[in-house]
């Protein structure tokens, strides 16, 4: 197998709903890229369920080989074979043993991209599967970022999704302020606005020229809107106007609540607030009924993760 140390991966990861597709679908038209296109959801999935060292390997193999985002491409059969054949031991021999079958002859000859959002809160654990890893950290106006996490996840609050917001981005903000020289900070509102400034940004941070390519691609996506069911569409380049979707769809309130979560953070890049009047016996009704109900939720999603490690571990 390759030298995994030298394995130079970009990984492409943000808070959910803020331009990580958009991103990749630039990415893959540069030749010297060679973009998964799916999200490698396997890839932290995997540790959860076998660990570093592959509690049980022959259930891992299947597991990845069977695994529901690999691309329609993958043969599982001939994966399983060439996994097996690897004799892989880690989840590390793993993931890279796949990486290897799936980019074929292009492994060592292009930069893979990987994105994936869930990236975002298991850093530390990249950084052990991809040590020379390069990172763009993708990053969106939490107004449309919460306004989209809501038309995604209808029973998701405002509350929640503006922590969300507001965690993900200390993560990845972090690791661009301290690291830049590792990763990259995209801003989505740039990305649609001024698309190539932001490409070439990118192309001198992975050190390849500029293609005027990335600017031709197809946006393949699940749109989903508050009153409309989930619709698969194709957007051919930029629309500007997608930027202002949220003002249709977050009331008075819902913008108080975000600013009194992300009002800080809003300020790293210099994001506006406007402060809408509001009744506010009713705010800090909702925002003590939202922030309680979410409180909860996080408890709830800790315990089951609990759970999840607890019969991982003792699964034969």
């Amino acid at each position: 197998m390759k030298n995994n140390d030298s394995f130079q991966p970009v990984l492409v990861f943000g808070c959910r709903r803020s331009g990580t597709t958009l991103l990749r679908s630039m990415l893959a038209q540069h030749p010297s890229l060679l973009v998964h296109p799916k999200e490698p959801q396997f890839i932290l999935t995997l540790l959860e369920q076998f660990g570093d060292r592959l509690r049980n390997v022959e259930k891992a193999v299947v597991a990845l080989a069977q695994h529901p985002y690999l691309p329609e491409t993958v043969d599982q059969q001939l994966l399983m074979t060439h996994l097996f054949e690897a004799k892989v031991q880690t989840w590390s021999d793993l993931i890279h043993a796949y990486l290897l079958f799936w980019a074929g002859k292009a492994y060592g000859q292009k930069q893979i991209v990987l994105k994936d959002p869930a990236f975002t809160f298991h850093l530390d654990a990249l950084g052990r599967l991809f040590p020379s890893a390069r990172y763009i950290h993708v990053v969106r106006h939490p107004y449309g970022n919460v306004s989209s996490q809501k038309a995604r996840w209808r029973d998701a609050s405002v509350w929640e999704c503006a922590v969300w917001w507001k965690e993900a981005v200390t993560i990845g903000h972090q690791m661009a302020t301290t690291e830049p020289e590792r990763c990259l900070e995209v801003v989505y509102e740039d990305l649609v606005l001024a698309p190539e400034e932001s490409l070439r940004r990118i192309c001198q941070f992975l050190a390849i020229p500029f293609s005027d390519k990335m600017l031709d691609f197809t946006l393949e996506t699940i749109s989903f809107s508050p009153e409309k069911p989930p619709e698969a569409k194709q957007f051919q380049g930029l629309d500007p106007q997608r930027l202002e979707r949220w003002r249709s769809f977050l009331a008075p309130e819902d913008i108080r609540l975000i600013e009194h979560c992300c009002a800080a953070e809003m300020a790293w890049w210099r994001y506006e607030t406007l402060a809408p009047q509001v009744n506010q016996l009713a705010f800090y009704g909702r925002f003590a009924k939202e922030r309680a109900g979410y409180f909860l939720l996080k408890n709830g999603r800790y315990l089951k993760q609990q759970l999840r490690q607890l019969k991982y571990r003792i699964m034969p």
